[in-house]
């Protein structure tokens, strides 16, 4: 806010009032303004640590699949070589 401007008491321009008056109501908005994008960000916020824990529940499911594909790739191939093994040892 800007000092009243040197007057006599009780005469304060009304072009000075409107400029005050015009700077109160550029504050005004300002804070909505403010408040609205301090909102958003918090929404944002919410929203990707949601995905952040839907990701990383699908990582795991991911690591899970890689690790029981292993696991049946390890007992197909057992199954595959042991009846060769047992007939022709001397290969294996």
């Amino acid at each position: 806010m800007t000092p009243y401007p040197v007057t006599f008491p009780g005469q304060i321009t009304e072009s000075f009032i409107q400029k005050e008056r015009a700077k109160i109501s550029w504050a005004k908005n300002w804070e909505q303004e403010k408040r609205k994008f301090l909102s958003q960000i918090e929404e944002l916020n919410q929203a990707h640590s949601s995905l952040q824990a839907q990701k990383d529940k699908i990582e795991e499911r991911l690591e899970n699949y890689h690790h029981k594909c292993s696991q049946l790739q390890s007992i197909e191939l057992l199954d595959y070589y042991l009846p060769i093994r047992q007939v022709y040892p001397q290969f294996l």
